[in-house]
């Protein structure tokens, strides 16, 4: 006696469709290889995305950022932008701004890899994580004095919020994809021999 694998009545040996449900009982076409197949986490799918998008947004970012300095020209717009010459905030605002479009880069790069699930992008998606912690820890001492200051009476205690309140929840998104990145299965995935 054989039984139905989709209503569990059972059927006698050879019958080719079930009297009971109407499926046919012959052999199953093989499962497609997707995003949601077996060793192909959706995961991946979703940091590859995210990562695509947010090199997007650093280089439109990067644009606006240069085109607002040229547009606006003058001393007074960089040095409000960077800080006054000769300043550690310059300095480290002028190699932000350069490791910001590195950055860029590596996050498209990144996020073509994640999706191709190549080793390589696995590996760049993870350095950007450890990069980017580090700058957002490294960066509020620059950036947060500088916003208090130009701030207007009353929105002291607002900038100080959300910045603070940024950065936690911008580290807590680090964090997550670092986590995700490196779970068992998620590794297992982009190994040699792994779903191509």
């Amino acid at each position: 006696m054989a039984t139905c694998p989709f209503c569990a009545e059972d059927l006698a040996p050879g019958t080719p469709k079930c009297p009971h449900c109407g499926e046919d009982q012959g052999p199953r076409p093989a499962v497609p290889v997707g995003w949601g197949a077996p060793g192909k986490p959706a995961v991946v799918a979703v940091a590859g995305a995210l990562s695509l998008l947010y090199g997007a947004v650093g280089f439109c970012g990067q644009a606006v950022g240069v085109g607002t300095l040229v547009a606006l020209g003058g001393t007074g717009v960089t040095t409000q932008a960077f800080g006054p010459p000769g300043t550690g905030r310059r300095a480290f605002m002028l190699v932000a701004f350069v490791l910001g479009a590195l950055a860029s880069v590596g996050h498209v790069a990144a996020g073509v890899g994640l999706l191709r699930l190549r080793p390589w992008g696995r590996r760049l998606a993870l350095g950007l994580v450890v990069y980017g912690i580090g700058m957002s820890v490294v960066s509020l001492p620059f950036t947060l004095p500088a916003q208090v200051e130009q701030a207007g009476p009353g929105l002291k205690s607002v900038i100080v919020a959300t910045s603070i309140g940024g950065a936690l929840f911008w580290l807590a998104c680090l964090a997550a994809v670092g986590v995700v990145l490196t779970r068992p299965h998620v590794r297992a995935a982009f190994e040699p021999g792994g779903p191509a």
